[in-house]
């Protein structure tokens, strides 16, 4: 009964407040104010609304592993962090990341080279599972963000940000951080990794101590129950004291609490101001910076040099983008990157409208610009553009002269298990296919089923290492796909032409399948080669001829077992990539599939159960459907958890629609959530009585549960 009456409250407080944005799905208070009252009553496995699973991630934080021998620049390291504080999604606060029913959205695809993603757009505490699930699946910390206005009041009963703190940092009669340990407990259940503030507001000196204490007391508490990767965002915009102050945009004895109280962790990316050079009379704020985190007893890597991506382009935020300033001086400087742009959108993505507003114009843009910020304006990370600090703009031709992030940052991999699955779905399309054949003609968005991407856009070399003068073009297309609604297309003249595709650590044996599926488009090639090496050998390259049909114009797969190319038992993959030579000038190829998987590995992925399936709106000859479910996996779950997809064998889910109860299934959409929402979706004009199913998908991709149905009315 108590339980019971919970959950009611939740479902008050959140529909009371849920006019900003669609009444499709329940979302929660404008940047949390109301919170605690829901914290108060929440304990794991109360659902905050019938809604919840669309909020819940269900793929863990993966580990990231080391390997310089498989970098393009092996002097780089780690240590040095990048965290991306942006918005992601549609650039409005409306669906933000959710899975919906349009193309050109914000499907960010370049992890990689980011450690944390900030995610600007979402608000205190409330952020859509599917972002957090291709994070995670990446090994990228996510967060959301409390936002405070330039000069807002945060002093007094009344003030908006006051009122929130106040009573999230309520105390016991022992003098304790009462919600402190709760709040830990729900991030950690909802999968949202930290949390950050953007803190312009004018602080009472009391109340900012009393924050920086309760930062500390989350720590602990994260470190006390197992959430790992949990880190506090820190915008440097005031002193320890809570004043406005930027003082000589460094870290300094003026702003260390809000860093470092004593020897205990306040915040974790602790950003500084966009002007990185010089700040008033301090003509190094980098270096006091460097030196002021380590006598604080904190790597200098906590530091956050600033870039603001709409403010300067690329350059510095200084009043004179010159040369020898910016990254040139940050090349030599031990700290860590933050780029933000901006509060509801991100600024790249924003930015690329300007070869015209058609959606797939957009999205074209889009990937390149991604490719050359991160990559470099080569888009290679061979032959970068030398570093420099004059592009004051985020357009296409300034970006060609970019170094690229990848300049300073070695990419990161998560990749080292098996089965290894990927179709180079980008998370969005404009139709849906599944091996090869088109499912549904409707545009869609769902960044969480994106796939494993390249770890470099592009690594292409010849025989020599270095980049050829006809190296081959490899580009992401969303006119062709094997499955969802992209794939990765090789066009172009080349003699030879190496493509590095992934970086990995993935253990196999001389019985392990290697499939590819690819289709001939046009012209013709000499040779193609699948190309891996091993670790301990990353530059030895065990080459496999792909044995297809040059000519074919259908998709096709070829497979080999890695023993019959010398793999053996404990050998790990270190490198997975192509070999293409002699190569036709009208030369394209789509890259469907590409797959380790082994046999030995019994999947049997658990029958979800519906538990709820409601039609919003119905049209003429469409609908818009919401699907619910949950899963009951065979092993007991970690205490306090939701169960992981991967502790029911599951990869993702397959929603589908019938439009009597013999009809042919149609896949609607894929999602790993345990939720989906569909828009406009086609049904004949007639029917009164529809069927819902949802199935589970195993992570080769290949094994499934059966479709569970849930019956309708229109």
């Amino acid at each position: 009964m108590r339980k019971v009456s919970y959950c009611f409250l939740f479902v008050l407080l959140f529909s009371n407040i849920y006019a900003q944005r669609s009444k499709d799905i329940q979302w929660n208070p404008s940047n949390g104010m109301n919170f605690v009252e829901f914290l108060e009553v929440w304990e794991p496995g109360i659902p905050v609304s019938e809604d919840d699973n669309f909020f819940i991630s269900r793929v863990k934080l993966k580990e990231r592993f080391e390997n310089k021998n498989t970098q393009v620049h092996p002097e780089l390291t780690t240590a040095r962090q990048l965290c991306w504080w942006t918005s992601m999604g549609d650039g409005k606060k409306e669906w933000k990341s959710f899975p919906r029913n349009q193309f050109e959205a914000d499907n960010f695809n370049m992890w990689q080279y980011v450690d944390i993603h900030g995610n600007w757009g979402d608000g205190w505490f409330r952020v859509p599972g599917v972002f957090n699930d291709v994070a995670h699946k990446n090994g990228v910390r996510t967060g959301c963000v409390l936002f405070i206005n330039w000069a807002e009041p945060v002093k007094k009963a009344g003030d908006r940000v006051y009122d929130l703190f106040s009573k999230l940092m309520t105390k016991d009669e022992y003098g304790r951080f009462k919600y402190a340990e709760k709040l830990i407990r729900f991030l950690r259940y909802y999968g949202i990794d930290g949390i950050g503030v953007n803190p312009e507001g004018e602080w009472d000196t009391d109340v900012a101590s009393e924050v920086q204490d309760f930062f500390v007391e989350l720590h602990v508490q994260a470190e006390k129950l197992g959430l790992r990767g949990f880190h506090i965002d820190w915008y440097d915009s005031n002193d320890s004291r809570g004043r406005l102050s930027f003082g000589q945009n460094a870290l300094q004895e003026r702003n260390r609490n809000w860093f470092q109280k004593g020897n205990r962790r306040v915040t974790d990316m602790f950003m500084l101001n966009y002007n990185i050079d010089v700040w008033g009379e301090n003509n190094d704020p980098m270096g006091e910076s460097v030196r002021n985190a380590v006598k604080f007893g904190r790597s200098s890597y906590d530091v956050y040099a600033g870039f603001y991506l709409r403010g300067r382009g690329l350059s510095s935020y200084d009043s004179e983008p010159r040369a020898g300033k910016g990254w040139e001086v940050l090349k030599d400087k031990p700290v860590s990157v933050c780029l933000w742009g901006e509060h509801d959108r991100n600024n790249i993505h924003n930015a690329s409208y300007e070869h015209g507003k058609e959606s797939l114009v957009v999205q074209q843009t889009y990937l390149r610009k991604l490719e050359y910020f991160f990559t470099s304006g080569t888009r290679n990370p061979v032959n970068a553009p030398v570093v420099t600090n004059t592009i004051t703009t985020v357009n296409e031709e300034d970006m060609r002269r970019f170094h690229g992030i990848s300049t300073f940052f070695p990419a990161r991999s998560t990749m080292q298990e098996l089965p290894f699955v990927t179709r180079f779905n980008l998370g969005n399309g404009l139709f849906f296919n599944r091996e090869g054949k088109t499912e549904n003609g409707y545009p869609w968005y769902n960044v969480g089923v994106q796939d494993w991407m390249p770890s470099w856009r592009w690594w292409v070399t010849g025989h020599d290492g270095r980049v050829p003068a006809d190296a081959i073009q490899c580009d992401f297309v969303f006119e062709d796909a094997w499955f969802g609604g992209s794939c990765l297309k090789l066009h172009g003249r080349t003699t030879y032409s190496k493509v590095r595709l992934f970086k990995t650590n993935i253990p196999v044996h001389e019985k392990v399948k290697l499939s590819f599926t690819y289709k001939m488009k046009m012209g013709e090639y000499g040779k193609l080669k699948l190309v891996l090496s091993k670790v301990g050998a990353e530059d030895q390259f065990i080459e496999i001829p792909v044995e297809g049909k040059n000519i074919s114009r259908e998709w096709q797969t070829v497979t080999c077992k890695l023993g019959n190319f010398g793999w053996n038992e404990n050998d790990h993959v270190a490198c997975i990539g192509l070999v293409v030579e002699n190569t036709s000038d009208d030369f394209e190829m789509f890259i469907g599939e590409l797959a380790l998987t082994d046999a030995r590995m019994k999947f049997k992925p658990v029958k979800p159960e519906i538990t709820k399936a409601e039609i919003i709106r119905t049209y003429a000859d469409s609908l818009d459907f919401k699907l619910v479910w949950n899963v009951i996996p065979w092993v007991n779950r970690e205490k306090d958890m939701p169960v992981m997809n991967e502790a029911i064998d599951t990869w993702y889910f397959e929603v589908y629609l019938k439009d009597s109860s013999k009809a042919r299934p149609r896949l609607i959409t894929t999602t790993t959530s345990w939720a989906a929402y569909a828009c406009g979706v086609n049904v004949k004009a007639m029917s009164e009585v529809l069927w819902l199913g949802v199935r589970a998908v195993a992570p080769d991709g290949k094994r499934s549960s059966k479709i569970v149905w849930q019956e309708v009315k229109r």
